[in-house]
């Protein structure tokens, strides 16, 4: 399913596969991030549908190769990457995620390499 990949060591936004299934989805977000992952926030897209950006829950414990702000989710700045993923409301279940890729990419400050 599409995901959106916010990468802190390349510095880029770009949009990647994610595999269905739990297990296989869970591990490739906590590949991601870099650890167990937690709710950072919801993404609300201008075609409606609201999508869901994850982190690593312990991120700033560890050290990490940077960070990143999100226009719109304004309590923190984000240690290491983060992975965005739709939402399922009947099931919650992860789905494809809906934002455009350009929109994350506005969104997204790269804080420090």
């Amino acid at each position: 399913m599409r995901c959106i990949v916010i990468d802190v060591e390349a510095q880029e936004v770009k949009e990647a596969e994610a595999p269905d299934g739990l297990d296989a989805g869970l591990k490739f977000m906590q590949g991601v991030v870099g650890g167990f992952i937690e709710i950072a926030g919801h993404v609300q897209g201008t075609k409606g549908g609201v999508d869901t950006l994850y982190v690593d829950e312990e991120g700033l414990l560890k050290e990490k190769a940077g960070a990143f702000a999100f226009k719109g989710i304004d309590h923190q700045v984000f240690e290491g990457s983060g992975v965005i993923l739709g939402l399922d409301d009947d099931s919650g279940d992860s789905v494809a995620a809906q934002v455009s890729l350009d929109e994350v990419r506005k969104r997204v400050r790269f804080v420090r390499p």
